[in-house]
């Protein structure tokens, strides 16, 4: 980031008036004034500009109002600046009316044709973040680098180590390291998550995929069972079938003694025809004899005659009130059939509407028993799970908690532990000594040794030859001995060694054996937990089974009412045809007219004589007229009467071969009635089965079909089996990206990468500083107590003196060792790729050092001129000022502070 061109107005102790500040002539600048004239404000302006951050009270959040002009309620700095090779301008700006503040930032890209591209966001948050991606730097950096303020030029020594680390970080671009990792992080927690709904959801199938075995089972059952059925239903259809022509072979012997009872009949209406035709012809020729032995006197006859028709007269009136009266039964009859017809039609009506209602009943029935079997099989699966579950918790509860002993026993072995460290470090110390006594003794017995040199080694005078034997055979002594203690030494620290890794591997198995307790705890409670949902569902299985059962029973309840009134068919119908009142007055009317006609009836006898006699008496008087006649053909009837006996006595003799016609006719009957029966038992049996099978079908298409979801959940666990995997093999690698970016990773060798770099820096100016007297060490690794190593970035500066820490160097020293790690890293981040900064800044700081050291400061700082674009210097003494060829002088008046450019010789 190179400074162009700033403008301040109502910005500290710069007035409303306003000043445009030209840095583009100028390399090396000086800026210089009394105190508190607006030096160090003009270097904040520029922070202010391009972070919103400048000099600020410890209880303010921003900076902006405090740094408002005293008496104006607005400011403004323009800031033009080249990055990159480009050329931008930032426009901040602040306003405070009424007690309400209002900030603006602009940013644009100047080109080189003069037009301006705007880049500012719809936010100010949104625009700063766009300028700090441009010039890849923040305020915290660029303080700790790039710009040492006044009273803070130890600003980056004073900082932890994990701060100096995370600011040299920064200098080398590597928070595109630290996003990239979050970034994997947030995709590896993203995967995660989807990881763990998938297993949740894998879970549940298999979970759901268990009940694939029982419904195989069930499906096997239902078919076994419909095959079973269309078995029974083939032999009943097989005995229906058999019974179906056995009972038309019995129909066509019926039809056989059918058209025998009608030849029977025939030859029994022929031998009544003829036998009363006989009977008549006998009578008659009996009564010609008779007549023509017995002839009365015609006078007798006539009157006898003409009485006997007055009485057919009235006979006659009597009987056709008969035939009215019988006329009159009939139609009554006719009406009570029609009244019994209505009656049965109605209660037939009502024995289909029992019927259908009785079938309907007897599928819900079924129904609710396969409903009752499948919640049975559900709730034998839950009961099974739930004993196995209380077997497990049964277990847990057996077993004693070994938390406090494994505590107890660890907190042992850790004490025991650090003790035989302890006894290690100190072994490896005495070693340590004993090695370095046993080199310098050799070193000595060497030089005793020496004939050719007779001065002693440590005091460097004369010895005799005995004094040399002397000293030889005393450190021969001292060597055996501590060669001695070195070999028991040597011994015991790999046996030391061997039990302090056995006893941490202890350790670790104790640590181990809790966790693995506390996991089994965890489980304990999810196991409890389940139990108690088990517990719920056994319990809603059992009382749906209940309610289910209490249904079952009412509708068996309700079909033994319908077939109980299906049995009160035959009484109902006289019951309610003795209840009709219409009824009961037509079987009234039809016995008080047949008790008339019963009556009549005698009448009716004397009717028949009366005109029996008058056809006798008619009979006798056409004798009498042809009694002469009659004598001709009286042989001649009574040949026909004897013709006639022989013929009869022929269909009496054919009469009697049909004579077992009865009994054939009662036993085909019978037998009728059997076989319809046994039809009437097989089709409702074929009826029941089909019911039964046609549930069973309903069941195994319903079970079917559940097993068609298993098999489709199957396929679904095993493409989630496949993207798991997928998703594992993906968090495995991002989590080695993730390592890979971390801090501890890419990070650290490129940070390890730059110290030396930035260590020769440092220690190249700082030897031009303190004439080759002072050394700066960067250690970036720091050994731990227990073995092992620390990420840090520690600063150690050593002198003539030795090693010494940063705080115990004087101000003039201390300010030299900051100037020369600031510079380092100014140039460190100028050279590396991804930043843009080519300005160094330094804020006053040269009050502590003397003439010498300022000398050197300056002697420095036109070595390293050539290494940034702009080096702007804010000092007041004068023999700083002298050195510089360009002075930007500012001096405060009425209406604010000036700056005046001198340009020195």
């Amino acid at each position: 980031m190179v400074p162009h061109s700033l403008y301040i107005k109502n910005f500290l102790s710069y007035g409303s008036q306003g000043i445009q500040v030209q840095f583009d002539p100028y390399h090396l600048i000086c800026l210089s004034g009394k105190n508190g004239h607006g030096k160090s404000a003009l270097l904040d302006a520029m922070t202010w500009a391009v972070w919103g951050q400048a000099r600020k009270t410890l209880t303010s959040v921003k900076p902006d109002q405090g740094l408002l002009h005293l008496g104006q309620s607005h400011m403004m700095v323009i800031f033009e600046f080249s990055c990159k090779g480009q050329q931008f301008r930032i426009k901040r700006e602040y306003m405070h009316h009424h007690a309400k503040p209002y900030a603006q930032l602009e940013f644009a890209l100047m080109e080189s044709t003069g037009t301006v591209t705007p880049l500012t966001d719809k936010t100010i948050k949104a625009t700063q973040a766009v300028i700090n991606n441009t010039i890849k730097l923040d305020y915290e950096s660029f303080i700790n680098t790039a710009f040492l303020r006044q009273g803070n030029s130890n600003e980056f020594s004073k900082k932890s180590a994990k701060e100096r680390k995370e600011i040299l970080a920064s200098i080398l671009g590597l928070n595109s390291y630290e996003k990239a990792r979050k970034y994997i992080f947030d995709k590896i927690r993203t995967m995660q998550l989807e990881q763990a709904k998938i297993q949740t959801v894998q879970n549940r199938l298999v979970q759901e995929c268990s009940t694939k075995e029982p419904l195989q089972e069930h499906h096997q059952k239902a078919l076994d069972t419909i095959t079973s059925l269309e078995q029974q239903l083939s032999a009943l259809h097989e005995k229906k079938q058999l019974s179906e022509a056995t009972k038309n072979k019995i129909v066509v012997l019926a039809e056989q003694l059918r058209m025998k009872q009608e030849t029977l009949n025939a030859l029994q209406k022929q031998y009544a025809e003829l036998l009363a035709h006989t009977k008549t012809a006998a009578v008659t020729w009996r009564k010609k004899n008779y007549a023509l032995g017995h002839s009365h006197s015609i006078e007798q006859v006539l009157e006898e005659k003409n009485k006997l028709v007055a009485l057919l007269d009235i006979h006659q009136k009597n009987s056709f009130e008969q035939i009215r009266m019988e006329k009159q039964i009939m139609a009554l009859e006719s009406q009570k059939q029609n009244m019994e017809k209505r009656i049965a039609e109605k209660i037939m009506q009502e024995y289909q509407a029992w019927s259908e209602q009785k079938h309907t009943l007897e599928k819900e029935r079924h129904e609710l028993a396969f409903s009752i079997e499948q919640i049975e099989h559900q709730k034998k699966q839950l009961v099974d799970e739930y004993i196995k579950l209380k077997e497990h918790i049964a277990i847990f509860d057996a077993t004693e908690d070994p938390i406090i002993e494994l505590d107890k026993m660890g907190l042992q072995f850790v004490q025991l532990i650090e003790r035989k460290k302890l006894f290690f470090s100190k072994l490896t110390t005495h070693g340590n000594e004993l090695t370095k006594e046993n080199y310098e003794l050799e070193l000595k017995m060497s030089a005793t040794g020496d004939a050719e040199n007779p001065s002693c080694p440590l005091c460097e005078q004369n010895l005799s030859l005995a004094r040399k034997k002397f000293l030889r055979v005393k450190f021969q002594k001292t060597y055996h001995r501590i060669q001695h203690q070195l070999n028991r030494i040597k011994k015991i620290i790999p046996l030391l060694k061997q039990w302090l890794i056995a006893q941490h591997e202890t350790l670790l198995k104790i640590e181990h054996q809790k966790a693995d307790y506390a996991q089994k705890k965890i489980e304990y409670a999810l196991l409890k937990e389940k139990a108690h949902e088990y517990e719920t569902k056994i319990q809603q299985y059992t009382r749906h089974i209940q309610e289910i059962e209490q249904k079952q029973r009412t509708i068996q309840e309700k079909i033994k009412t319908v077939e109980q009134d299906e049995r009160k068919d035959v009484t109902r119908i006289a019951n309610l045809l003795g209840q009709n009142s219409e009824f009961l007055e037509l079987n009234t009317q039809i016995e008080a007219i047949q008790e008339t006609i019963v009556k009549s009836a005698h009448r009716q006898l004397e009717y028949e004589s009366t005109k029996q006699k008058l056809d006798q008496i008619n009979l006798t008087l056409q004798e009498h007229a042809s009694i002469e006649k009659t004598q001709a053909v009286q042989a001649q009837l009574a040949q026909t009467v004897a013709n006639q006996v022989r013929t009869l006595k022929q269909y009496k003799k054919q009469m009697q071969t049909y004579k077992s016609l009865d009994k054939e006719k009662i036993t085909i009957e019978q037998n009728i009635m059997a076989i319809n029966l046994d039809i009437e038992t097989h089709a409702k049996n074929i009826k029941q089965l089909t019911l039964e099978k046609e549930a069973q079908i309903r069941i195994s298409s319903a079970v079917g079909k559940e097993l068609e979801t298993v098999s489709q959940k199957e396929k679904e666990v095993t493409e989630l089996e496949i993207q798991l995997k997928k998703i594992e093999v993906s968090i495995a690698d991002y989590q080695i990206i993730c390592q890979a970016m971390s801090k501890d990773g890419i990070q650290a060798l490129l940070i390890e990468e730059a110290i030396p770099e930035l260590e020769a820096e440092a220690n190249s100016l700082l030897s031009k500083l303190t004439n080759n007297s002072a050394h700066i060490f960067i250690e970036s690794l720091k050994d731990l107590k227990n073995g092992g190593t620390k990420e840090t970035l520690d600063i150690k500066i050593a002198d003539h003196i030795g090693i010494r820490p940063y705080e115990l160097f004087s101000g003039g020293e201390a300010f030299r060792i900051d100037f020369a790690l600031r510079i380092a890293i100014s140039k460190l981040l100028a050279r590396r790729a991804g930043t843009s900064l080519q300005t160094l800044i330094i804020d006053e700081g040269f009050g502590s050092q003397d003439e010498e050291g300022l000398n050197n400061i300056m002697d420095a700082l036109y070595k390293i001129q050539n290494d940034f674009s702009k080096i702007i210097i804010v000092s007041h003494l004068t023999s700083m000022k002298d050195q510089f060829p360009v002075h930007f002088v500012i001096e405060k008046g009425p209406q604010g502070s000036n700056l005046t450019i001198l340009e020195m010789a």
